[in-house]
């Protein structure tokens, strides 16, 4: 009996040791298809970023992107130039109050709440102060930033410098009223 009660304990132990087994493969299986699942992924957040900055560094404008905190995750290099940074990645994580006198920053962050309350693209011609500490004047377009569900989640500038344009029409200007 004894003999009879050991080997049916056996055959039980065999039988959850050959289920676990098979519940061990399977979670196994599903962590290779995982980390599989994450490299692609991995590859694929890995093109669209050098698609981005190609596309942006071949921008001979200002060019950047922020979050909807204001946030810069992405520049090119023209505006990482213009800040006096050696890279792109230098600017990101800062703010506009980061780099701008507050009144200007606030003007920036209330035309990007603007953007963003509204959705839709506004042009703004507005003065800037260079980092240099002189004056021009950009225009600037920004656009919603959304996400693939379609909310929106920041903003998107290109900025082009007008002074040069501003300076020769203040000329004619000035030429004909003489």
């Amino acid at each position: 009996v004894r003999s009879e009660r050991a080997h049916t304990e056996l055959m039980q132990l065999a039988e959850r040791l050959e289920q676990r087994t098979v519940e061990y493969a399977a979670e196994r299986d599903r962590a290779q298809a995982l980390a599989a699942s994450v490299t692609q992924s991995e590859e694929r957040l890995r093109s669209s970023n050098a698609r981005m900055a190609a596309i942006l560094d071949n921008i001979p404008d200002l060019a950047w992107v922020k979050d909807i905190e204001g946030r810069f995750i992405a520049t090119n290099q023209v505006m990482t130039k213009i800040w006096g940074f050696a890279d792109s990645a230098d600017l990101i994580g800062k703010t506009d109050f980061d780099l701008n006198p507050v009144e200007v920053a606030e003007r920036y962050r209330t035309t990007d709440n603007e953007v963003m309350a509204s959705g839709k693209r506004m042009r703004i011609e507005e003065p800037r102060c260079n980092p240099d500490g002189s004056d021009s004047w950009i225009e600037t377009i920004k656009t919603a930033l959304r996400d693939v569900d379609g909310r929106i989640i920041g903003t998107v500038g290109i900025a082009r410098d007008l002074t040069e344009r501003r300076l020769a029409e203040h000329e004619r200007t000035a030429r004909r009223e003489a």
